[in-house]
Formats: C-alpha cells, sequence, structure tokens
C-alpha cells in the first residue's frame, strides 16, 4: 500500500511538471555554477549532488602505491566505508558494494579492484574526472547504491603528448595521439608486480603465508568530430591479475585469476535545443579458482556478460530541463559451481547458467519552482526477464530550498530496483564473490531511500559545513552462507547456500571542509547503522552487516608550501568491523568440527591510519613538466588486524601491514 501511495503521489508530481505553465515567474534558464579561486580544491563535493575529483588534483594526496588511485580516495569522503585492509569495495550509506553502478563513460565495470582493493582497475593518467553521486538516478542502469563514473578528455589534442609515472608497486603511462584535425587517440596501460620489490613485506616469515601477486591494465579511447554536431567516440578497457596463496599452516594453497573487459561505441549529436546521445557496449567479467588442502581440490569459475544499448535525450526547456532516454541489457551469468576432488567430498552442482533481460524508460525533470525552490521529479519503469517476468515503477523526487548562495536545504525520496546479486563465501577483496541473476526463487532487490540535508558556506564562502541524515530500507537481499571449507568436505548445492533476508541503513554525517587558500581539506564524522535480519541466520534479532562501521573520523590536509612543493596528510579512525568468531574446534575422525559465535557478533579492534605525502616539482625538462612524489602508508605503524588464527589454542592477530610502507615515483607529463 506504502509503494503504491508513493507512486501515485510521483506520478501526479510528474504530470504536474510536465504541464507546468511558462509564466514570469517560472520563465528563466538554470545556468551551470563554476567556482573558480586562485587555489582550487582537490575535491568539488556538494550536499546531495555530483562529487567531482580532477585525477590532477588526485595525484596530490598519498596513496598506498605511490600513484593516484580513484576508489581509494573515494573512501575518504563522509558516508564512504571499507570493512579492512583486505576488502576494496565500497560501502556507501551501509550499501554493498555491489548495489553501486560503477562505471566508464556509464559502462559497468564488475569487478574494478586489484590487490584486495589497494588498487582499482582505473588508470588515472587515461581518465580526466572522477563523478560520484551517493544514489543512482533514474538514468543509470538499475542499482541501488551509488554511481561512480571515470570520464575521458574528448578534446583533440594539436600535437602528441604522453603521461608516465614509473614507481615502486606500479608503472603506467599515456600517450595522447592526434590523427587529423578532427580525430585522436588516448592509448595507456599499466603493469605491477608486487613481490619484485615488496616481498619481505608481504610475506612476513612469522606468519607462513607466502603470496605471489602481478596485473595489468590497458585503455584505449578514439575521439572523432563528424562535422559540427556530431561526436563518435570508442573506449575499450582490459585488466588481468595473476595471484597465488600458499599458507603452509593449514597446508592451503590457492592460485586465482580474474579479467575485466569493458568496450562502448558512443554518438552525441547537438540539436538546437540539447543533445542526443545512443550508446553500444559490451562489458564482462570472469574468475577462475584453484584450491587445495591436504588431498582434496577445488575448482571454483564463475562469470558474466552484458551486451547492452543505451539512448539518452536531453532537451533545455524555457522553464526547466528534461531528460528522457531507455537501456536495455542482456546477462549472460555463469554462478559459482565448483568441481570438487578429494576424500571427504559427497558430490557437487554441475556448472550452469543464467540468460536474463532487463531494460528501463525512464524520464527526468528539473523544475524552479520559485527563486529559491527547485523540484527535480524522475519515474523509471524497469522489467526485467529470466525464468520469471517482473516490472517495477520507481519514482524519486528531490526538493530543494536555497534562500541564499550560502545556505542550501534538501529532501530526497525514491524507491529503486536491482536485478543482480553478488555473493561470494568471504568479504576479503578477492576475487571469490560471484554475480547471480534474481530469479522466481530469488526475487530482485528493492530499496526504498529518505534523507535530509543542510548545507552553509560561511567566511566568504571559504569554508562549508554539511550535514545529513539517511534511512534506507533494502528487500530482497542475499546472502552466502557457505565457506571454503565447506567446499572441500560437504555435499554442495548452491540454492543451499543462498539465503533471504531484508535490512535497513541509517546513519548521520557531518562534513566540514576549506575550499581555499594554500591549505585547504576536510573534515568529516559519520555515525551510522546498518542491521541485518536473515531468519535462517537469526531467528529473533538483527545482526550488523559484515562492512559496518558505527563510528568513522576522517581528516585530509593538503598544503601547497610553494610553487614546488605539496605536502598532503590523511587520517582515518574508524571503530572495529564485525566478525563471526570462532567458539571452539576439534578434530573428529579426520573431520573438523567448528563451532561459531553469534554471526558478526565480534569486532576487530578500532581501526587507525595516518598517511602522508610530498610532492615536488622539478625544474621543467623541454616542454614538459616533470614530479617526485614521496609517501608514507601507515605512517604510524598502526596494527590493524584483519583476521585471527589459533595456534595450539592460542588466538593471533593477523596483519596485511604492521608497518610504514614507503613509496617513491616519479611523473613526466610532456
Amino acid at each position: 500500500m506504502r509503494n503504491r501511495v508513493f507512486c501515485l503521489i510521483s506520478f501526479c508530481v510528474m504530470w504536474l511538471v510536465l504541464h507546468a505553465q511558462n509564466d514570469s515567474l517560472l520563465h528563466r534558464s538554470i545556468d551551470e555554477v563554476v567556482v573558480e579561486d586562485q587555489h582550487q580544491p582537490i575535491v568539488s563535493h556538494q550536499l546531495f549532488g555530483n562529487t567531482r575529483w580532477t585525477m590532477s588534483g588526485l595525484r596530490k594526496l598519498p596513496s598506498l602505491t605511490g600513484s593516484a588511485d580513484p576508489l581509494r580516495h573515494l573512501q575518504l569522503l563522509p558516508g564512504v566505508q571499507v570493512a579492512s585492509e583486505m576488502s576494496g569495495g565500497l560501502s556507501v550509506q551501509g550499501c554493498d558494494n555491489s548495489h553501486n553502478y560503477i562505471s566508464i563513460e556509464g559502462v559497468p565495470v564488475y569487478y574494478p579492484m586489484h590487490l584486495l582493493g589497494f588498487f582499482s582497475t582505473f588508470n588515472t593518467l587515461h581518465f580526466e574526472n572522477l563523478s560520484f553521486e551517493k544514489n543512482v538516478s533514474a538514468s543509470t542502469a538499475n542499482r541501488i547504491g551509488a554511481f561512480i563514473d571515470m570520464q575521458t578528455a574528448d578534446t583533440i589534442p594539436a600535437s602528441f603528448g604522453m603521461d608516465m609515472e614509473i614507481g615502486l608497486m606500479s608503472s603506467q603511462a599515456a600517450a595522447r595521439i592526434p590523427l587529423g584535425e578532427n580525430m585522436a587517440m588516448l592509448l595507456s596501460g599499466r603493469y605491477a608486480n608486487i613481490n619484485v620489490l615488496y616481498n619481505p613485506l608481504i610475506n612476513p616469515p612469522t606468519q607462513n603465508v607466502h603470496t605471489q601477486y602481478r596485473f595489468h591494465d590497458l585503455n584505449l579511447s578514439w575521439f572523432c568530430r563528424v562535422g559540427e554536431k556530431d561526436r563518435l567516440s570508442l573506449h575499450y578497457f582490459e585488466g588481468a591479475d595473476v595471484a597465488a596463496f600458499d599458507v603452509r599452516y593449514y597446508q592451503m594453497f590457492s592460485q586465482m585469476f580474474w579479467t575485466n573487459r569493458n568496450a562502448s561505441l558512443q554518438w552525441q549529436h547537438d540539436m538546437l535545443r540539447g543533445d542526443v546521445k545512443m550508446m553500444l557496449y559490451y562489458t564482462s567479467y570472469a574468475n577462475r579458482m584453484f584450491l587445495s588442502q591436504s588431498d582434496a581440490k577445488a575448482n571454483l569459475e564463475s562469470g558474466i556478460h552484458t551486451a547492452g544499448i543505451k539512448w539518452r535525450r536531453f532537451l533545455p526547456l524555457d522553464y526547466m530541463y528534461l531528460i528522457f532516454g531507455s537501456d536495455f541489457q542482456r546477462h549472460s551469468v555463469q554462478p559459482q559451481a565448483p568441481y570438487v576432488e578429494g576424500s571427504y567430498v559427497m558430490g557437487q552442482d554441475a556448472s550452469y547458467s543464467q540468460d536474463s533481460k532487463e531494460g528501463s524508460l525512464y524520464v527526468q525533470a528539473e523544475l524552479p519552482l520559485s527563486s529559491t525552490f527547485d523540484l527535480t521529479a524522475s519515474l523509471q519503469s524497469s522489467f526485467y526477464e529470466n525464468d520469471f517476468f517482473a516490472v517495477h515503477i520507481d519514482p524519486q523526487l528531490k526538493l530543494r530550498y536555497q534562500p541564499s548562495k550560502q545556505t542550501l536545504w534538501q529532501l530526497s525520496a525514491g524507491m529503486y530496483t536491482q536485478y543482480l546479486h553478488q555473493l561470494g563465501f568471504s568479504n576479503n577483496g578477492l576475487p571469490t564473490e560471484f554475480w547471480y541473476a534474481s530469479d522466481k526463487d530469488f526475487l530482485p532487490q528493492r530499496a526504498s531511500k529518505i534523507s535530509a540535508g543542510y548545507q552553509q558556506d560561511f567566511l566568504d564562502s571559504k569554508y562549508r559545513l554539511s550535514t545529513e541524515i539517511y534511512y534506507t530500507h533494502l528487500y530482497n537481499q542475499l546472502e552466502y552462507r557457505g565457506s571454503a571449507l565447506s567446499l572441500m568436505t560437504e555435499k554442495y548445492h548452491l540454492a543451499d547456500n543462498i539465503i533471504n533476508g531484508k535490512g535497513a541503513n541509517y546513519g548521520l554525517e557531518l562534513m566540514l571542509s576549506k575550499n581555499a587558500g594554500p591549505l585547504h581539506g576536510w573534515m568529516s564524522y559519520t555515525w551510522s547503522k546498518a542491521p541485518r535480519f536473515f531468519p535462517n541466520i537469526s531467528e529473533i534479532e538483527c545482526y550488523p552487516s559484515v562492512h559496518h562501521r558505527e563510528h568513522e573520523l576522517k581528516m585530509m590536509l593538503n598544503y601547497e608550501c610553494s610553487p614546488r612543493w605539496n605536502i598532503s596528510a590523511t587520517w582515518i579512525y574508524a571503530g572495529g568491523t564485525p566478525y563471526t568468531a570462532v567458539e571452539s574446534a576439534l578434530i573428529l575422525q579426520e573431520n573438523l568440527i567448528v563451532n561459531y559465535g553469534k554471526h558478526n557478533g565480534a569486532r576487530y579492534p578500532a581501526y587507525k591510519r595516518l598517511d602522508i605525502s610530498a610532492r615536488y616539482r622539478l625544474p621543467d625538462w623541454k616542454q614538459g613538466e616533470q614530479y617526485l612524489s614521496f609517501s608514507m602508508y601507515n605512517a604510524l605503524f598502526s596494527k590493524n588486524p584483519i583476521a585471527y588464527q589459533y595456534r595450539n589454542m592460542y588466538k593471533e592477530e593477523v596483519y596485511l601491514f604492521s608497518t610504514i610502507l614507503p613509496s617513491i615515483s616519479y611523473y613526466i607529463h610532456f
């Protein structure tokens, strides 16, 4: 009943928006606001709006790898969390990482991470900007989380140019190649072999774990201007990882291979009013994992392939902006189906694939109601077909009140649908997670969201204070209750290891930022809750989500000492993440029997980390710029455990990095 009332109200609002009169009050255009200052802030953060991050500004911040990484630095914003050092996914306002729509020029990347999340799959030398929104819009494909998009510069360079960055952990390069007055190509690549220089740090002899790891990324973008009103672009991305882990204490060995591919052909036509854009795209992700323990062996494979077409029309009218379009996709999903050999194996499921289709039609209107009130209303109708057929109507409303240039209030509400699930027996940043398409047994995910916020600029807009409260109710959430050990010792059926439940996310965010001057940055605090209720796990009460941290305090400062020196520091303090503790374990007739405590009933110690960096601009070389960057990850030697291991009945903490991790990189642009 509540959903029907919400939809009815939204239909009425949309009708009023589309039939608004062109009177003297509403007859005005909505201009883009550009803020210029002598010292531009690294990140342009707007309450409820689009956070825009330039890659050139991002390179000023401290980094584990010595080079900028967009997803890693998004964790510095309020409301964006990551569970641990071994979890690279982003939890935005309590949602899971798989709820986010992470893309290259609007095309999704299904597993955008390398090395436990320390690297994203995005080579920042190839891209110009990052756009980030905490809630997807109606024009984005069906998701219930945040929207993150990497964007290239589509300008035609006058001459050949190149960017190179050589670091201790990874190296990358990008070439800008003009192919005439109206055509250009951007080609970039990145390679990393972690063991070459960092082997003693990632393989401490005291933990009896040996790790080998390498990866590469390739990007290609082609741009062409066809006349004065038409533009064509082609984008291609490929990334591949190879990893091996040898846990000698448990006689466990694993090898992992995973790949991403992403391609799109886009056409944009400028019209007298607005423009129209069409896109054909393909994206895929596949992984393979080999796991052995004693005489048991398992092969795990999974993947997803998506082909689609998007169409969008942007129409500015005298009294409002109007955006409408469509998006149709076809998925081929291979859920995880292990092949197991060993003494204790009783059988397993055969591999299979899911073929599903989904599409959406949407309309969005941005209407100024008065000189101080603006309304954005959108309506998305989506359909889905697998072994059943479903249609969902998702309305979204946003009301903004801006009595002055320094003050902004906003109220936002909406409904969202997602037809793909991501499952897995770990949350450690490794590709053990896999995608699963909704079916008649496990229905599409749904979410209802509401949020309110306030933003105030003061002292000549040099400072900004913002606060936001939010609440999200989640339906049809899936969780995987299997484990790596159960694959080896138990009869395995995927459906038996998937359970259905619901949840909620709610919290408060505060942020104080300084946006001008040689010293700028921000400080933020987030209080949040992310309870989940799965009757198969907890018959009586809710338990916290695996990525939930109740308190987070973050600070980022950047100081431009001189035209040549730039110093940055980031500090993170967060409450411990929950985990399920082992209460007892015994071996009975060569079988390991483990007794666990309350699900996610224990927590790791509070997380603390300080990172610092310095960037020095070397004298210009010919017509190019060159920099040296020095960074220290975990500068205070903080010990943040990522797991516990048990030796002779004693519990020991396991760290990924318990010491400082220095890095030096050299960057040149010409």
